[in-house]
């Protein structure tokens, strides 16, 4: 089985060391995604602002691949301050449809986009 790299070219384009996701078989992986606008390129500015566009654009690049939201399976969030845990969820429950994805969420010290204070990535289905 091969493996595909899936961009969406709407998204800043990623370093050369990584893939926005891959598809093997029926299973996507997607890489770490912030808070960027997709239309304008920018970092927003409240976390959740970044939330939403973490999640819109986890969404832009399933789609890209093929999937949806409802067939995400894993996913993994890291956030700079855990004590923003109840905002995330109210922006995080009107997506993946009615069975929610398994998922981790942990505090980070800091993410590679310095002024990102959530990133998400996670694993799905076609």
């Amino acid at each position: 089985m091969s493996k595909i790299a899936v961009t969406f070219p709407y998204l800043p384009k990623t370093l050369p060391v990584f893939s926005q996701a891959i598809v093997h078989g029926d299973t996507i992986y997607c890489s770490g995604l912030v808070g960027f606008d997709a239309a304008t390129g920018i970092l927003a500015e409240s976390f959740t602002d970044q939330t939403v566009n973490c999640l819109r654009n986890l969404e832009h690049v399933l789609k890209a691949a093929g999937s949806s939201m409802e067939n995400a399976l894993k996913v993994n969030i890291y956030v700079k301050d855990v004590s923003r845990f109840a905002e995330l969820n109210e922006v995080y429950i009107n997506y993946f449809g009615d069975v929610k994805p398994a998922r981790t969420c942990v505090e980070v010290t800091n993410l590679p986009v310095n002024a990102a204070q959530i990133e998400m990535e996670c694993v799905a289905y076609k």
